[in-house]
């Protein structure tokens, strides 16, 4: 993290059981960084070897500390695979309304099968890995990182990984929020990174970057940093008037964080496209598409990528050429349906969008062109 030369990211959003539509894109970048790197190095080419920073909140938090700790995107996939049907099988008998959806029992022995007894100084990790998420008793949004020149680093390097994923990983309504002793003898109370404002966490990660106060001091620029950011799936949340209204204040509540969700990830991508520059800018809405022709500051501060698949039916269909039941597309958009018939379509959903990621999207020209020689 603290070597010369240019500092690449990848930025991995929340989601639920939607991280595998993830993991489907991540084999075509990991087939693609593979193909740049010396002929000796490609059979052991991890994405930790290509990534000076990984970020991720919530599910995209899961996959950022297996691929920081030198996991292969095949492995990572075999992990998700597991997970689905070992902790989002079966909801709680009135969840939701009145305590969280699924027991955190089974998520927590995973997270400790997988990661052990690591921590955040822990020597396993191979590149620099950041963690989001959101302490309920202070009101204050968190960003956890691997980095020694970090103002809490004394407090935070002996924080056990699984037990950081855990906290990030605490959705309202699906999972427990988590205790975490945060020293001095206090303990926070914490909630997934997406409470923060970070379900997309790559306006956060670039803050992180380049901002002083948190001691990477990495240089901005076109050529100095790049942010590939993959999304879990997007479907814009829409309620009918009726509808809406005939909703009990639980389930306006629900659909309004929801709603807030959504916005907070295509407003980080509206920041980072203006202040960047993108090889194929992501279309935020219908008014200002992708910030193409909008550059605040007057130059780059940053390369950046933003891929993240449609799931509405119509959408999937016309963008990705992929054909579903209404009943399907209703599967796909779920954050919890981990039966393995759905995350088989959401794999295929990553892996589709995945085969239209081009090397040059990922790394320059000159860069890609250099490392094949």
């Amino acid at each position: 993290m603290f070597g010369p030369g240019p500092k690449r990211v990848l930025s991995l959003d929340g989601g639920g059981i939607r991280g595998i539509v993830t993991v489907g894109m991540l084999e075509s970048v990991e087939s693609l960084l593979r193909d740049t790197a010396a002929p000796e190095q490609r059979s052991s080419f991890r994405l930790s070897d290509h990534f000076d920073l990984i970020v991720g909140t919530s599910t995209g938090s899961i996959i950022a500390t297996l691929l920081a700790l030198g996991a292969s995107v095949d492995e990572v996939r075999e992990h998700y695979l597991s997970l689905g049907p070992a902790v989002f099988a079966r909801p709680r008998l009135f969840g939701q309304f009145l305590w969280s959806k699924f027991d955190h029992v089974a998520f927590e022995a995973l997270l400790k099968e997988k990661l052990g007894e690591r921590r955040l100084n822990s020597v396993d990790l191979r590149t620099g890995l950041v963690i989001t998420c959101k302490r309920v008793d202070t009101g204050s949004a968190w960003i956890l990182a691997n980095n020694p020149k970090a103002k809490y680093w004394p407090f935070d390097q002996d924080r056990l990984l699984r037990d950081l994923v855990r906290a990030s990983t605490a959705a309202p309504s699906y999972f427990a929020p988590t205790e975490i002793h945060v020293g001095n003898g206090e303990v926070g109370l914490f909630l997934d990174g997406a409470m923060g404002g970070m379900n997309n966490p790559a306006l956060a990660a670039f803050l992180y970057a380049t901002a002083s106060e948190y001691g990477l001091k990495w240089a901005p620029g076109e050529n100095e940093l790049s942010i590939l950011s993959l999304g879990t799936g997007h479907l814009k949340p829409v309620f009918s008037r009726q509808r809406f209204r005939g909703e009990a204040a639980a389930g306006q509540a629900l659909f309004t964080l929801k709603g807030l969700l959504f916005e907070s990830q295509t407003s980080a991508v509206a920041v980072l496209q203006a202040l960047s520059n993108s090889a194929r800018p992501f279309s935020v809405n219908s008014e200002i598409k992708g910030f193409e022709e909008t550059l605040i500051g007057g130059r780059p501060l940053l390369r950046f990528q933003r891929f993240d698949p449609p799931l509405a039916r119509t959408a999937l269909a016309e963008e990705l050429g992929i054909k579903v039941s209404e009943q399907q597309a209703r599967e796909l958009a779920s954050m919890d349906n981990g039966s393995p018939k759905n995350m088989e379509r959401l794999l295929n959903v990553g892996r589709v969008l995945g085969q239209r990621i081009s090397i040059g999207d990922l790394v320059p020209a000159q860069s890609s062109a250099a490392a094949m020689t």
